[in-house]
């Protein structure tokens, strides 16, 4: 049952974040609205790595990764695939209600995760994984078809 919480978590905070964004863009506009999210991940993300930090240097957790850091210039991509999440998922609300955007994300993240699983992980796509993504893909697209 905890194997679920993460995601379940995870995909409420994503609905959450962009429903409140794409309220707080109607207000300031999109923009403001991304530069202010991301200002706001920014300091979290600095607050979180000092606090790991610490308790790296406390003895009180393990340092992840290799010692060093050795910049690669694909390591912005995560980060400009966040900043399209972050203003995409608004401006997507707002102009085809949460219910298309959300559903359309999750046929498309079924997609995705299945071809990351069986080309970068090397996870076999065993007709149960293929069937049940289709399945699902099948389904979120009958929610958003013509609604």
């Amino acid at each position: 049952m905890t194997g679920i919480l993460l995601p379940l978590l995870i995909g409420t905070f994503i609905v959450l974040q962009s429903a409140f964004n794409r309220q707080i863009s109607a207000e300031i506009g999109l923009a403001p609205a991304v530069l202010f999210n991301s200002a706001v991940v920014l300091a979290a993300s600095v607050v979180f790595y000092l606090l790991t930090r610490a308790f790296q240097t406390a003895g009180m957790a393990e340092a992840p990764g290799a010692a060093g850091f050795n910049f690669r210039a694909w390591y912005v991509v995560p980060g400009l695939l966040g900043f399209g999440i972050v203003a995409g998922l608004p401006w997507g609300i707002e102009r085809f209600g949460a219910l298309k955007v959300f559903v359309g994300l999750i046929a498309a993240q079924l997609v995705a995760s299945l071809i990351w699983d069986a080309t970068v992980e090397l996870r076999p796509v065993t007709l149960i994984r293929a069937g049940g993504s289709l399945i699902a893909f099948l389904s979120a697209t009958l929610v958003i078809w013509k609604g």
